[in-house]
């Protein structure tokens, strides 16, 4: 098992990297996402969810403009893009 600074175990669960929070320890961060879904009350956690999955892609133009899309536009977007920029 691995340790952190601390002495303490590291966990993985589900595949992430969880370490016990230590000032000296650098946190794991991933997308994040589920500060917008947790919510004591399973409806509305249901919903927010939802409206995360469901409510589209946002692009950004080469000008630095963003807009929402839905995912099949975005897929198209990125399709006609020049293959250097799509690299990115």
């Amino acid at each position: 098992m691995q340790r952190s600074p601390t002495g303490l175990p590291k966990k993985v669960l589900s595949g992430i990297l969880w370490n016990d929070f230590s000032i000296t320890y650098r946190l794991e961060y991933t997308c994040s996402n589920c500060h917008f879904v947790c919510h004591p009350d399973k409806e509305v956690r249901k919903a927010q969810y939802m409206m995360l999955t469901e409510s589209g892609v946002v692009i950004e133009e080469p000008d630095g403009t963003r807009r929402s899309v839905s995912p099949e536009e975005a897929k198209e977007y990125i399709k006609s893009m020049p293959p250097k920029r799509r690299k990115f």
